[in-house]
């Protein structure tokens, strides 16, 4: 999985794209169960919505040097 951070294209690890994967989706399926059970039916959505707007919002905050860094990471351990 490749993404751009500050006009940077990163190449994500296919090991840890899979954990995150796994992840979100146990979260998303523990969050869509608790809006049925509490009768909150745009619950889910908002929170889609707001993850959305933080995910972005935080990957522009990261630093360029701590972006090179994490850019190295990936190229060593692959």
């Amino acid at each position: 999985m490749k993404i751009v951070i500050g006009g940077n294209e990163v190449t994500l690890r296919e090991s840890d794209v899979k954990i995150a994967k796994e992840t979100i989706n146990r979260f998303m399926s523990k969050l869509k169960e608790g809006a049925i059970e509490n009768n909150m039916p745009t619950l889910y959505i908002t929170i889609l919505a707001v993850m959305n707007v933080k995910s972005s919002e935080l990957l522009k905050t990261i630093e360029p040097q701590k972006l090179e860094e994490i850019m190295q990471l990936l190229k060593e351990r692959g």
